[in-house]
């Protein structure tokens, strides 16, 4: 199972179970993601789509579950990149602060020298 199926999952199911609209928004072919949710049901083992011939009717019961679970699995893959984000970046930022010229000169050196240090 690759993150990319459950992308494609979802994003069939986002795209009211369009593959063709799906792959568009996947920038990829429709077979190619009709072949990742083939490969993804042939890995779980159960159909995830009601297909009536060439034509997506629904999502299975098991189908929606697995949807379901998808897209959390997404997210949190989403916020394991962001968190490992933040912590390459915790040191980079911008701080402004307003003050008068006598507290700039006099008050906050060493109060912005402590919180440099931190």
């Amino acid at each position: 199972m690759t993150l990319q199926q459950l992308k494609a999952l979802r994003q069939v199911a986002d795209c009211g179970l369009n593959i063709s609209r799906a792959a568009n928004l996947l920038n990829t072919t429709q077979p190619a993601v009709s072949r990742m949710i083939r490969s993804l049901e042939q890995e779980i083992g159960t159909e995830l789509l009601i297909r009536s011939g060439t034509r997506i009717s629904g999502m299975t019961p098991q189908g929606a579950e697995i949807l379901s679970r998808a897209r959390q699995i997404l997210i949190d893959v989403a916020n394991l990149k962001l968190l490992a984000q933040d912590e390459h970046e915790a040191g980079v930022g911008v701080m402004k602060i307003g003050t008068t010229h006598t507290q700039a000169c006099y008050g906050l050196v060493e109060v912005v020298k402590k919180f440099k240090a931190l």
